[in-house]
């Protein structure tokens, strides 16, 4: 088991501050938020995420997952935006998979963050097919689908993803557990861990209130942490222990390595011995 830091901007020097803090690995969040580096030529594609692989080799740190480009809601979209951010993912996973990067993670699309779609069979379906799609691509990297928080997030249990896994039915689809969107859902580590069990390969850890999606440091919400740990003893996870909270980011640049080894000293506990 590893301790990794989900990174927005992998250059070197945020990279040695990493080390510095005693991570052992960087999950690559840059690709999430920059749908259209993928929408370039497949030679910008690779170049953009090979540089922030080489710079996290570089340092001597690990890359545990990659996120691909965040889906978009199907409720403010055109078809042919859907489509092109659907491309997107496809050309970030095709980049991955060159990399060798073992973990791609992807979003449901949702109607609405707030809102239910008037028609959840058909948005399903949706999801099936796009995920179906996704899967084909994966050809070096193994797909992780994350649960969703809000109204609309499709994915909101561990009964919801075992069902998703079932309709796709990729041997090439695993889990990515996301705890804040869990809390904000009102459900328990133990309860999804239940529903699907060894499929959850990588995870993210944050903290958060039924009904929202506030990306806190763990301990600062309501989550359920001594459930959560005995979840990953029950089911034996060994994947990358991974923070994906916003407290660093708020934290002073003088300030920001303390902040990295607070955060990691608690994802300490998390880790089985």
């Amino acid at each position: 088991m590893l301790l990794s830091r989900t990174c927005f901007g992998t250059d070197k020097e945020y990279c040695k501050m990493l080390v510095d803090a005693g991570y052992d690995a960087v999950d690559i969040n840059d690709t999430s938020h920059k749908p259209e580096i993928f929408l370039q030529s497949t030679d910008q594609q690779f170049a953009f995420v090979k540089n922030a692989v080489d710079n996290i080799l570089s340092v001597g740190l690990k890359i545990g997952q990659c996120h691909a480009p965040h889906s978009i809601s199907l409720w403010c979209s055109t078809p042919d935006e859907v489509e092109q951010r659907i491309v997107a993912i496809e050309n970030c996973v095709k980049t991955v998979s060159k990399l060798n990067i073992p973990y791609t993670v992807i979003h449901p699309f949702v109607f609405a963050f707030n809102k239910q779609d008037e028609d959840p069979e058909k948005l399903w379906q949706f999801n099936v097919d796009y995920i179906r799609r996704i899967c084909k691509c994966a050809t070096n990297t193994t797909i992780c689908l994350e649960n969703m928080p809000g109204e609309g997030g499709v994915i909101r249990t561990g009964d919801d993803m075992a069902k998703m896994l079932s309709d796709v039915g990729d041997d090439n689809l695993m889990v990515c557990l996301d705890t804040g969107h869990l809390i904000s859902q009102n459900c328990k580590a133990t309860d999804f861990f239940a529903a699907v069990g060894d499929r959850v390969k990588t995870l993210h850890i944050h903290d958060s209130i039924p009904g929202q999606d506030l990306h806190l440091l763990a301990g600062e919400g309501r989550f359920d942490w001594e459930d959560f740990k005995n979840a990953l003893r029950q089911y034996n996870y060994h994947g990358n222990i991974n923070s994906e909270s916003n407290f660093v980011y708020k934290s002073p640049k003088d300030l920001q390595l303390e902040g990295q080894i607070l955060e990691r000293k608690i994802l300490e506990k998390f880790l089985i011995k």
